[in-house]
């Protein structure tokens, strides 16, 4: 007979959001037991339990093995729990700059597609794009150089953008990373040109910068 405040696997299902598939296999790994088997075997749950699940479904999420979540619970250390959440946040972000340069790779292929729509592909530079492409210089600290090295560095960039005897439509412009904006570190520019003629540069140069805001 079902006791009070017990929850019917179903019911704990509902509840959580969790299929019970799901509940049931953490039964069966001991991740997650019933608080009580009934007489027809049955499982039951207590509302409560699902703090518990929350934490292995938090695991689950941030692709943690089943075994380590187990291990994590078991030990019911804080310290180790919290240095294991750590390693946990460090692996997201991996995880979260990994899929940034996936999202950018997919926007350089959707603006390359939409320009084979447009032009033919044998003819993609020689339309002019200047607002897509840039070329950057090295980060420059100006509390270490001497008064014309930011101009020496800003006019080499420049007289790099020289093709076929015209000068760059655009002139040079000055961006920090969000790093230096952050930590208010402005004086480590670093100097950009927009360029007329991408295929002329190294590809590792070239920034492809979409919208043409930068």
């Amino acid at each position: 007979m079902k006791k009070n405040n017990y929850l019917t696997i179903k019911e704990f299902s509902n509840l959580t959001h969790t299929p019970i598939d799901t509940l049931k296999h953490y039964d069966r790994i001991d991740l997650l037991k019933p608080a009580y088997i009934g007489e027809n075997n049955y499982r039951y749950y207590l509302p409560e339990q699902a703090f518990l699940l929350t934490r292995i479904l938090f695991g689950v999420k941030a692709k943690v093995l089943l075994s380590e979540i187990k291990n994590i619970i078991l030990d019911d250390n804080p310290d180790k729990s919290y240095n294991h959440y750590i390693n946990i946040n460090d692996n997201l972000q991996h995880m979260i700059n990994e899929l940034k340069a996936i999202q950018g790779t997919i926007a350089n292929l959707k603006y390359y597609y939409n320009l084979t729509i447009k032009n033919p592909k044998e003819k993609l530079f020689i339309n002019y794009f200047p607002e897509w492409f840039i070329i950057c210089s090295p980060s420059l600290s100006l509390n270490t150089v001497a008064g014309s090295a930011e101009s020496n560095i800003a006019d080499n960039l420049f007289i790099r953008g020289f093709h076929n005897g015209m000068w760059p439509h655009y002139q040079l412009g000055c961006m920090y990373t969000e790093a230096n904006i952050k930590n208010n570190a402005f004086d480590k520019p670093t100097y950009c040109l927009k360029v007329d003629h991408p295929e002329e540069f190294n590809p590792d140069e070239i920034v492809f910068v979409p919208n043409g805001n930068y």
